[in-house]
């Protein structure tokens, strides 16, 4: 009894002993924590964690756009933690007894044999690309054109530096029959609508007025208008770049003003030695050097520089053509001591020079030349604060502010030989005036002098809410941007136009118009909801934007527009197969996206109509005695009811990893039906027809009188042009990238990138079209115009692969990669149209009329019934093209770097058949090497 009554109190002092102990070793904690860069203290978005224990399964999760990251609940104990983002990977031992915040600041260390040599799939929760700064370096890239490339359905290409190189995202883009791309302006909406964000900074094109009144008549000027087109991605170095994303779907409500999609491009931002880079191919040579400085020891301040010089040929056979392109960076990064304060300031120089002149030696002494000067200067601030313990509530503030000022010059000068008599109008006011004739050869002038300023201003605050396992990422903030021209225009001498044939413009100064000014407001909310082993992501936003200052005339004055925005993510649980986690995702967006115009559109230059009234040439004194008189109408081209242009998109993705192997496959569909385009626009003007056969040219000492001369009242239909939301873009498809992880022995990577694209391209607005003809005596232009409600446009689908063998052998510094590039498919097909005209406008009373059956049947009427064979819309293929790219790069030691590319070295291009004609098709191989040196 004594014996049972001992073991009892023993029991009972023991027992809050072993309940302890038990709780100890079933206890869970939260481990959260933020992963920065130790030499910038820049938080390191999307890098994988993981948290290892010997007996206990490895669990892994990635930092969100700020760095942080969070295991909710792990069983207390001591533990492996480790970090990997892009080839990059660190560890450190941590022991957790309760719940515990990491900063982690430190150096990351590069891991041999972990390059990655091209665009990885973002983990955002929308469709993206990632490129870092190995896969640029492996790519050789002579301009930012070159990394579209790895885009899916990316393709390699010779470069063209001849012409401006505009981005287009998710879409085949315009083409002729031969499945070449044309650029076409009225669908230039689509890189227009592209934003590209560099360090936070937006490069802004709005106030951009560089062209020629008749460009597309210029031989030599032809594909180098960038107005209305968004940037040039020649002017953009890559040498500086540490890593870029394309935000490809459904962007964060933060990036605006867009249609297509988002660049964001990150500079290098830490201390390094100098290191140099020598390209040399076919086309163009580059240089550059850089280095980055570490002002104090702790590494906390940092000042990177750099400079670069492409000298490029576009046709290396033709030396009077060329490209060059200088650019420079200052760049000041520094932190505070504790991190919370983070400044930067950049100063950046970018100079692009396009030129191009008709050898004299070919041209019978002809002094044709094209000059146009782009030079940037830009400064840019950033501030933003992050509290050093983050485990809730405010997250960041950030505030940015950038200026720059744009000195653009652009130069042509022409030879212009008239095959006949012809007069150029020279009045700058309505009303009748006499015309100058022109029959001798002269030499034209034209200048466009434009100095662009653009101003802008970012600020957002980053707060967080914890609600148990759930949490809310709430991001707010707004936009400014001021756009103005200050140029002094477009100068020239009226007497000696470029084109005397076309030319419907006067000299007009840029500084008198207006600025554009554009404000936005955005708030968003990321909801994160595990649920069990699934995690639940919710990312949905809204911004407003309006324009600022405009006449009250315009629609677009104070009118606010919404964009939603939505974005869902289901994470799966993982569940093992064949000794692997598999790891699933499905993610979903829906959202609207607007552009707003720019200073072309909302302020075009005023037509001019010059109708020829009385064409009087005196065979014997042509100078002395002739006479034309013109009538001059001036309209104004201002479209007072224009609106921004809206995209909706729906973006669908499936994502899957197993162990190192990842696929992800996305489908998109986007509709856009308000683009701009310059739409032509009729009117009935009227005017004296005078009678040249009343003139006694035996009597005449000089210019008859035109007061004395008889005259009838007549009209005639003329055509102008003006802005217009009339075009429609709707595009589909359906992207893949799978990455493997590489095959033991022989260290290799198979990395398999493709996409079908199909895209329509219309009006969507009903267009005007002179049908030519003369009937009797009547120019049927000239007294009718038919309207029709037709689709001129077509639809395209494209079907393209990319397998990558990626082969790296650390041992010896190697690099070599072989892609094998297929377009399987490219189709175009016009789109029908329906010939018959829905109205016409009529000379006689300048009015609109229906085109009824009766129409069909009148004299003149009856011919702007167009009827078009079947076989026009039939759709045209092409078959399969096949080209082998070799990429190596061979370290040599610690110092130099020698890297070489063989872009269709093997080829296969079939012939086929259009019609009855065979066409042949031929692949130039394009090659090149380059040295890098660190020293």
């Amino acid at each position: 009894m004594k014996k049972s009554i001992v073991r009892l109190l023993l029991l009972c002092l023991l027992l809050p002993i072993l309940s302890q102990m038990l709780y100890g070793q079933g206890a869970r904690h939260a481990l959260t924590g933020v992963v920065c860069d130790a030499t910038s203290g820049e938080p390191i978005a999307y890098a994988l964690v993981a948290l290892s224990a010997e007996g206990h399964k490895d669990v892994v999760t990635y930092t969100d756009d700020d760095g942080r990251f969070a295991f909710q609940s792990v069983l207390a104990g001591r533990y492996r933690l480790q970090v990997r983002y892009a080839g990059l990977r660190k560890e450190q031992t941590i022991t957790l007894q309760r719940d515990q915040y990491l900063r982690i600041p430190f150096k990351l260390e590069q891991v041999l044999g972990e390059v990655v040599v091209t665009a990885q799939e973002g983990r955002h929760l929308t469709s993206s690309s990632t490129i870092e700064r190995a896969a640029i370096d492996h790519l050789q890239p002579s301009s930012f054109s070159d990394l579209t490339a790895l885009l899916p359905g990316g393709k390699s290409s010779i470069p063209n530096m001849g012409g401006v190189n505009n981005l287009l995202l998710r879409e085949t883009g315009t083409i002729n029959v031969q499945g070449n791309k044309t650029n076409n302006q009225d669908y230039a909406i689509s890189s227009l609508g592209t934003l590209f964000m560099v360090d936070g900074a937006p490069l802004n094109t709005d106030a951009d007025m560089q062209y020629t009144a008749s460009s597309s008549g210029s031989l030599l000027g032809a594909g180098k208008v960038n107005v209305n087109r968004g940037v040039d991605m020649r002017t953009l170095q890559t040498d500086n770049i540490e890593r870029v994303e394309f935000i490809r779907g459904i962007p964060s409500v933060e990036y605006g003003n867009i249609t297509s999609g988002v660049v964001l491009v990150h500079r290098k931002r830490q201390a390094s030695p100098v290191q140099s880079r020598f390209k040399v191919d076919g086309y163009s040579k580059l240089v550059s050097v850089e280095k980055g400085f570490a002002l104090t020891p702790s590494q906390h301040h940092i000042l990177n520089g750099d400079v670069s010089y492409l000298d490029a040929k576009p046709d290396p056979r033709v030396p009077f053509e060329t490209y060059r392109r200088l650019t420079g960076s200052l760049r000041y990064h520094g932190t505070s001591s504790d991190q919370a304060h983070r400044w930067e300031v950049s100063g950046d120089y970018t100079g692009s020079f396009d030129k191009n002149k008709i050898d004299p030696d070919l041209s019978y002494g002809r002094t044709d030349e094209y000059l146009s000067d782009y030079n940037r200067i830009a400064l840019t601030s950033r501030y933003s604060y992050t509290p050093t313990e983050r485990t809730g509530g405010l997250q960041r503030v950030e505030l940015t502010l950038s200026a720059a000022q744009q000195f653009d010059y652009l130069h042509q000068r022409r030879l212009v030989a008239p095959d006949r008599m012809t007069i150029t109008p020279t009045g700058v006011e309505a009303g009748e005036h006499p015309a100058t004739l022109i029959g001798r050869e002269y030499v034209a002038d034209y200048v466009s002098d434009g100095k662009p300023l653009t101003l802008f201003a970012k600020g957002q605050t980053l707060y967080n809410i914890e609600w148990g396992k759930a949490s809310h990422r709430l991001k707010g903030g707004f936009n400014y941007e001021l756009s103005k021209n200050f140029g002094r225009g477009q100068v020239y001498d009226l007497s000696y136009p470029l084109f005397p044939k076309a030319w419907d413009t006067r000299p007009r100064p840029y500084y008198q118009i207006p600025a554009l000014q554009q404000l936005a407001l955005y708030a968003e909310d990321l909801y994160t909801q595990p649920l069990g082993a699934h995690t639940l992501q919710l990312e949905a936003g809204v911004r407003l934007s309006m324009l600022l200052g405009l006449a009250p005339q315009y629609t677009l004055s104070y009118k606010p527009y919404l964009d939603p925005r939505v974005n869902l993510r289901w994470s799966l649980p993982a569940w093992e197969l064949w000794s692997r986690d598999l790891k699933l995702s499905l993610d979903a967006g829906w959202g609207l996206t607007t552009r707003m115009p720019t200073l072309n559109y909302l302020y075009p230059d005023p037509r001019y109509v010059d109708i020829t009234q009385l064409a009087y040439y005196d065979i014997n004194a042509p100078y002395e005695r002739s006479l034309y008189y013109v009538r001059t109408y001036i309209e104004d081209a201002t479209n007072y009811k224009l609106r921004a242009t809206r995209n909706q998109k729906l973006d669908l993705r499936l994502s899957a990893e197993w162990g190192r192997n990842r696929i992800s496959v996305s489908y998109f569909n986007e509709l856009m039906t308000t683009g701009f385009r310059y739409r032509s626009t009729a009117q009935v003007y009227a005017y004296n027809k005078y009678d040249a056969s009343a003139i006694d040219y035996s009597k005449l000492t000089g210019q008859p009188d035109i007061n004395t001369i008889p005259y009838t009242p007549a009209a005639r239909i003329e055509s102008t042009s003006r802005p217009e939301n009339g075009s429609m873009i709707r595009k589909e498809g359906v992207e893949l990238q799978i990455m493997t992880e590489r095959i033991p022995v022989i260290n290799t990577s198979l990395i398999l990138g493709g996409a079908w694209f199909r895209s329509t391209y219309s009006n969507s607005v009903p267009l005007y079209y002179a049908v030519s003809g003369v009937y009797g005596n009547v120019i049927l232009s000239d007294q009718y115009l038919g309207l029709y409600n037709w689709q001129d446009g077509s639809e395209n689908q494209s079907l393209s692969t990319n397998l990558l063998f990626d082969t790296q052998i650390p041992q010896w510094g190697l690099i070599l990669t072989t892609a094998v590039e297929s377009t399987w498919l490219v189709s175009r097909r016009r789109l029908p149209q329906d010939g018959r005209p829905i109205a016409y406008l009529d000379v006689h009373d300048g009015k609109l009329h229906p085109y009824t059956d009766e129409s069909e049947r009148d004299t003149y009427l009856q011919h702007l019934f167009i009827r078009y064979s079947d076989t026009l819309f039939k759709p045209s293929r092409i078959p399969l093209a096949l080209g082998v790219n070799l990429k190596v790069s061979k370290q040599l030691g610690k110092l130099f770097t020698l890297s070489l590319f063989a872009n269709n070295v093997i080829d296969y291009l079939p012939d086929y058949k259009v019609g009855t004609a065979t066409l042949r098709r031929t692949a130039t191989p394009y090659f090149g090497m380059e040295l890098r040196i660190k020293i």
